[in-house]
């Protein structure tokens, strides 16, 4: 019983996870920008952001952004955390589908104990993957961090389960060549 709740709550704080870093990629506020303190910028309206995406300047209580589409001109690092932040996106959804697989209550077809173990510790490597390409870039936005710190402990969790024992009836046939 304890072992399925945590499953399925580590399951919830990926997919969550997932989700999150997914929205982080859209966000337009990795760097906020002032020439005063925060709070002066607000009052004054000289409160600027960046993104991977846009930049963005907020003045008058308008939110203005223009958009980052030539790719050459960019500096190497935005390229590179667009790049590390589409892979853990894309990365995300296959291990989803593999976490969604080996919970406890479902159950596909005749498989042994095995294979489930086997898509468990390659959805743990994949979100170990997610975590760690997030994890370069955390120190950027916060929020990274916390959905990183969420897909993380949960892919160790995955690939270092205990193996499963095998019954005899789960066993796979040998095929055994004997002359006829």
């Amino acid at each position: 019983m304890v072992a399925t709740c945590l499953q399925v709550v580590g399951f919830v704080t990926s997919f969550v996870g997932w989700i999150g870093i997914i929205v982080t990629t859209s966000t337009n506020d990795w760097v906020v920008t002032c020439g005063y303190t925060i709070p002066t910028c607000r009052k004054l309206d000289e409160l600027g952001s960046k993104g991977l995406w846009a930049d963005c300047v907020m003045a008058t209580g308008l939110y203005h952004c223009k958009p980052l589409v030539d790719i050459l001109i960019l500096p190497g690092y935005v390229q590179a955390c667009r790049a590390l932040m589409i892979a853990a996106s894309v990365l995300g959804l296959p291990a989803i589908l593999l976490l969604l697989t080996v919970l406890p209550c479902i159950r596909m077809g005749h498989e042994p104990g095995v294979a489930k173990y086997r898509r468990a510790q390659l959805a743990g490597v994949m979100l170990i993957l997610l975590g760690k390409t997030a994890f370069y870039l955390a120190p950027r936005l916060r929020v990274n961090l916390m959905n990183r710190r969420s897909c993380l402990p949960h892919g160790v969790q995955e690939a270092c389960e205990r193996k499963p024992k095998v019954s005899p009836r789960e066993k796979l046939p040998m095929m055994s060549h004997s002359k006829s």
